[in-house]
């Protein structure tokens, strides 16, 4: 394993995946894995006429490229504050199509050799609605993907539980 591909959404929920991605890396310390810390802006784009000229004159006045900043400050803060080492890497990508197959083409350009996505756990009418990124992953490549659960106890819950 060369390569760790760990998706974010800036979301409390994401992050669950880097401590699973630091201790791989760990594991594998000889090996020199390079880890790339992934996340992608959805276009908002695509809604009604009505919300798509709303959003031309917001653009008018730099909303996507303020937001691509914000993103890109956000990534460097969670790099830093997660990951130590020269061999992370960040990359923001404004998608152009749907979130899993932006994450695909990713990995396969880069040579990925493993994904790793942590599941926000909806269930019932919150998953049929906004669906599962990390389930449309495992069925539309051959590449390993790791999904890793989101635990939903406190800290201090898990080290009552020990």
């Amino acid at each position: 394993m060369k390569h760790i591909l760990v998706t974010t959404d800036f979301s409390k929920e994401s992050s669950s995946a880097f401590d699973y991605v630091k201790d791989l890396i760990a594991l594998h310390k000889d090996e020199n894995i390079r880890c790339t810390v992934l996340t992608i802006l959805e276009d908002l784009s695509t809604g009604s006429a009505q919300f798509q000229l709303a959003l031309a004159v917001l653009d008018s006045h730099g909303i996507r490229d303020e937001l691509h900043q914000q993103s890109k400050d956000n990534l460097e803060r969670l790099i830093e504050k997660n990951f130590e080492g020269p061999n992370v890497e960040k990359a923001l990508i404004r998608a152009k199509q749907a979130v899993h197959l932006e994450i695909l083409e990713y990995a396969r350009t880069n040579d990925v050799d493993l994904i790793a996505i942590a599941t926000h756990g909806r269930s019932g009418v919150a998953h049929l609605v906004l669906g599962s990124v990390s389930e449309r992953l495992i069925r539309n490549t051959d590449i390993p993907v790791l999904v890793i659960p989101v635990d939903k106890t406190s800290p201090a819950e898990r080290s009552a539980e020990d």
